[in-house]
C-alpha cells in the first residue's frame, strides 16, 4: 500500500484530479477553488518533508553508522547498538564496541558505497540487507585484501522509545564468498 508519509505522489496525483474537475467543471478563472488543488498537493509535499517514517529513520541509521566507521567515530557507532545486542560471535555489545576499538584504531576503510540495500520494517522490528563496496585503506591490517571489497550484511533493529537501534548482525558474505563472522575473525 502506497504510504503518503514516504512519498507525496499519491496527494499530488489527486491535487491534479481535482484541478482538472474544476476545468472541466466550473468556471475556475474566477474562483477560489483553485486552492483547494494547490492546498493538496502543498500538504502531500508538507507531510513527505516533516514527518520522518520509520523507513528513513532505519535508512539514516545505516548510513550514519556506515559513515562513523569510516570516520573512526566509536561514539555514533556505540550509539546506535541496542543494550540487548547478541550476534553468532559477539555475546553482547560490550564485545562488539570493543571489537570496533580494536579494528578502528588504525583507518580501515577510505570509502563505503552501497550496491544493494534493502529494508523490510514492520511494528518494532526491522532486517536490513546490505551489500556495500568497501575501499579498504591500503596502510590498514585489511589492506592484503585489496581493494574495494564486496561485503553483503545482515542487520536485525528494534525500535527503542522512537529510535532504531542494531540488536544483531551477521556477515554472509565477502567478494561474493559465504562467509560469517568466526570465518572473518
Amino acid at each position: 500500500m502506497l504510504n503518503i508519509a514516504e512519498n507525496p505522489i499519491l496527494l499530488i496525483t489527486i491535487a491534479v484530479f481535482t484541478f482538472c474537475s474544476l476545468v472541466i467543471f466550473s468556471n475556475i478563472a474566477k474562483s477560489w477553488k483553485i486552492l483547494i488543488p494547490l492546498a493538496i498537493a502543498l500538504l502531500g509535499v508538507g507531510i513527505d518533508h516533516f514527518v520522518e517514517t520509520d523507513y528513513e529513520k532505519i535508512d539514516s541509521l545505516i548510513i550514519s553508522t556506515k559513515d562513523a566507521f569510516v570516520a573512526q567515530d566509536i561514539e555514533i557507532i556505540t550509539r546506535n547498538i541496542s543494550t540487548d545486542y547478541k550476534d553468532s560471535l559477539h555475546k553482547n555489545k560490550a564485545e562488539l564496541v570493543s571489537k570496533f576499538k580494536s579494528v578502528l584504531r588504525k583507518p580501515v576503510a577510505t570509502k563505503i558505497k552501497f550496491m544493494y540495500k534493502n529494508i523490510e520494517a514492520s511494528n518494532n522490528s526491522a532486517l536490513v540487507t546490505i551489500k556495500p563496496v568497501v575501499h579498504i585503506d591500503p596502510q590498514s591490517r585489511y589492506g592484503g585484501f585489496g581493494s574495494p571489497v564486496i561485503v553483503k550484511l545482515s542487520f536485525s533493529l528494534v525500535k527503542e522509545m522512537d529510535d532504531w537501534k542494531l540488536i544483531s548482525s551477521e556477515l554472509l558474505e565477502i567478494n561474493n564468498q559465504p562467509v560469517n563472522w568466526r570465518v572473518a575473525k
